[in-house]
């Protein structure tokens, strides 16, 4: 923070909402971890039936949720430059020119290395700061019961999961 010019901390809004489950709660974890840095960051709850029309692309500081996007429809949806939410105004050309090249690999071993190159240099350079990831499972037999059918986090619930008979 000194070295950005602010050894004094800054005070910023974190706007969250309780569409999906756990932003909430997510945005007050995420204020206490910048707390430690000197972001004093003072969590808004914005209601849900207007987060992603008056909220999401349009406030500085916001809580995103893309669960359960695979990357490249990340890239496509928030990350091109004519994308229609491009949240943190991701403008690399050469960026860009490697996911052209990426996407153009017909090797499958080849374009999932470049593809990790690129999702590196998004975690290094981007304007994102991902607070979490989780892994989804999609399960599908006969005589399955139990299968999690919820968004977010709540789908992570297989403890649930039964095969019945």
């Amino acid at each position: 923070m000194a070295e950005a010019g602010l050894a004094g901390g800054i005070d910023l809004t974190l706007h969250t909402t309780t569409a999906y489950p756990g932003m909430d709660s997510a945005a007050t974890l995420i204020s206490q971890q910048l707390a430690d840095i000197g972001i004093r960051a003072k969590v808004r709850l914005e209601p849900p039936d207007t987060y992603f029309s008056a909220v999401y692309a349009r406030k500085p500081f916001y809580l995103s949720y893309l669960g359960g996007i695979p990357f490249l429809d990340v890239v496509r949806v928030t990350l091109t430059p004519g994308s229609p939410t491009n949240e943190t105004a991701w403008k690399d050309p050469a960026w860009s020119a490697g996911l052209d090249k990426a996407l153009a690999e017909p090797e499958e071993a080849k374009r999932r290395s470049l593809l990790s190159d690129l999702q590196a240099r998004l975690r290094d350079q981007g304007g994102y700061a991902i607070w979490a990831l989780s892994d989804r499972l999609d399960l599908a037999k006969a005589g399955l019961s139990g299968v999690p059918e919820g968004i977010g986090f709540a789908s992570a619930f297989i403890d649930q999961v039964r095969l019945d008979g």
